[in-house]
């Protein structure tokens, strides 16, 4: 390289000093001495760093091998708030004074979510929102789902849930009414109230999941049926008056004693369902 080269080149390194500086790490002092503000340039990309008077890390912002994070730490170096950027989206968690994530906030391709964590690690509130819905789920110590809170394209719905994971108490509401049902441990149906566009009823079944009584307000009507699912007894009463009919295994009626308008009427029917007998007396009053 000749003098004049090496000339050309210094006045070319001078006019950069004047319009920039290069170095891989600036520390930034204040009138004390102690370095308030630190930049440099790691293996994954740049970084800022903010020091308090103390001489404590407290806010970091950097770049991470898959996006971008900032760092926000206590006075005991501790990292409090992290808030990142990445491929899946942006995420915020918050820490305890031990360093232990206590919530956290994110936002991905399904959609946003948010989780409350114990001083254990374990998730015990979590809330989310996807194509389906939004739903809130409760947890328990051993991260089992105890309460279930959730709005779908059908309607919301709550359900309550024992330590085995089984719900046990299930409230729905949809186009056609609301119902609950109070299930065992096997997830049957032992209690089932509903109501729709026909009134309210109520049906008690048992282990096999058949139904044994139900009780119906359209009109008002009590059924009893037997472990084949047969009604033998029913109640009604409507605006013609009330009845009582009991019925055999064959589903005939043998049965019925009704108060209607022109007074009480027991009809006692053979296996086919004619009528044997039949009592019209008034019955009077004692």
């Amino acid at each position: 390289m000749t003098t004049e080269e090496r000339l050309e080149k210094l006045e070319r390194e001078l006019t950069e000093l004047r319009t920039s500086l290069r170095t891989r790490q600036l520390i930034v002092e204040d009138d004390e001495g102690r370095p308030r503000i630190g930049l440099s340039v790691a293996k994954d990309g740049p970084a800022i760093l903010l020091i308090d008077e103390r001489c404590t890390a407290r806010a970091e912002l950097s770049m991470t091998e898959g996006g971008v994070e900032l760092r926000l730490y206590d006075d005991g170096g501790e990292t409090r708030a992290l808030l990142c950027l990445d491929g899946n989206g942006p995420a915020l968690q918050l820490s305890d004074e031990g360093g232990n994530i206590r919530a956290a906030l994110a936002v991905d391709k399904v959609g946003p979510g948010m989780a409350l964590v114990d001083g254990n690690g374990k998730t015990r509130i979590g809330l989310a929102v996807n194509s389906e819905g939004s739903g809130l789920s409760i947890f328990d110590d051993g991260d089992r789902t105890r309460a279930a809170l959730a709005v779908g394209t059908e309607g919301p719905s709550l359900g309550l849930r024992d330590e085995n994971g089984v719900t046990r108490v299930l409230v729905q509401v949809d186009s056609n009414g609301s119902r609950l049902s109070l299930n065992d441990e096997n997830y049957k149906d032992f209690v089932l109230v509903s109501v729709n566009k026909d009134g309210p009823g109520v049906a008690l079944t048992e282990v096999n999941g058949k139904a044994r009584v139900g009780l119906v307000v359209t009109g008002s009507n009590l059924s009893i049926f037997d472990e084949g699912g047969k009604t033998r007894a029913a109640l009604t009463v409507d605006k013609e008056g009330s009845s009582l009919g009991l019925h055999d295994e064959n589903g005939e009626t043998r049965a019925v004693l009704a108060v209607g308008k022109v007074g009480p009427v027991l009809n006692l029917n053979d296996e086919t369902g004619k009528t044997v007998n039949s009592l019209h007396e008034p019955i009077k009053s004692m």
